[in-house]
């Protein structure tokens, strides 16, 4: 468990850009395709899917680089709303 630990705290910033990258381009764009062929949705559920799109298209590898806290409670908060 320590060396899982401390393997962890090595290569955290390799694991965060992954991370990053696979929201950002990845469940970004999928949830964007997703939002677009819904037929029937009502339009306060619409802007929040919008807003998960936004908040997820706007991570960013130099965040990770420059040590940036992030901070995903506005997204929790929408998706608790949205629930």
């Amino acid at each position: 468990m320590e060396e899982l630990r401390r393997l962890l705290h090595k290569f955290k910033k390799v694991i965060q850009r992954y991370f990053v990258t696979y929201l950002a381009h990845f469940d970004a764009v999928l949830l964007n395709e997703t939002i677009q062929n819904l037929s029937v949705c009502p339009e306060e559920e619409s802007v929040i899917m919008s807003s998960f799109v936004n908040s997820l298209a706007s991570l960013n590898i130099k965040q990770v680089e420059n040590s940036e806290t992030f901070d995903f409670q506005g997204l929790r908060l929408d998706w608790f709303r949205l629930q």
